[in-house]
């Protein structure tokens, strides 16, 4: 695994920067549109679906160059890479999303000052991971439940980018090439 690690850790890092990019135009997107809940929702849709489509194209990319290296007996088949790559990615919101559970937990449980400040802490950093799903996760008024979409949120970026990078390893493309012969 640490092996996996350091040979992706270029491919993980390009993913995870690009959730922070998305991250910031879904606030933007979000804080512009805040006091019409309709506008909130449709900005938070085109967020998740540019992010989507960013995400989708990048794993396509890796999938591709690692075509190359598979066709030429370079690398061995690995269709799962692109979910692994993904997860990865996704680790730090998956951990904040449970470390603000815990606290969530602890603070209601035990009454915990420190507790209820962390989960503060850790729910607005969950907030600031995922930016782009703020129109959706401000329609849920349960705070566990809200809290605890935020562990969820990441499946949908896992599975575009295990299909886009499981496309790009069998050269299948949704949309034809713009360098496609004429």
């Amino acid at each position: 695994m640490f092996r996996f690690l350091k040979d992706e850790s270029g491919s993980i890092i390009k993913l995870f920067v690009n959730q922070l990019g998305m991250t910031i135009f879904g606030l933007l997107m979000s804080f512009a549109t805040v006091s019409n809940k309709t506008l909130l929702l449709v900005s938070s849709a085109f967020s998740c679906l540019f992010y989507f489509f960013l995400l989708y194209t990048a794993a396509w990319e890796i999938g591709a160059r690692d075509k190359v290296k598979v066709d030429g007996g370079r690398a061995p088949k690995t269709p799962q890479k692109g979910f692994l790559l993904s997860l990865f990615a996704n680790a730090p919101t998956i951990i904040i999303a449970l470390l603000t559970i815990l606290a969530y937990a602890l603070a209601s449980r035990f009454s915990l000052l420190w507790a209820a400040g962390a989960a503060r802490a850790l729910n607005f950093a969950n907030h600031l991971l995922n930016g782009m799903y703020v129109g959706f996760t401000s329609m849920i008024k349960n705070e566990l439940l809200r809290i605890a979409a935020f562990i969820a949120l990441p499946l949908p970026a896992v599975l575009v980018t295990g299909i886009g990078y499981r496309f790009g390893s069998e050269n299948f493309r949704l949309l034809p090439s713009s360098k496609s012969k004429q």
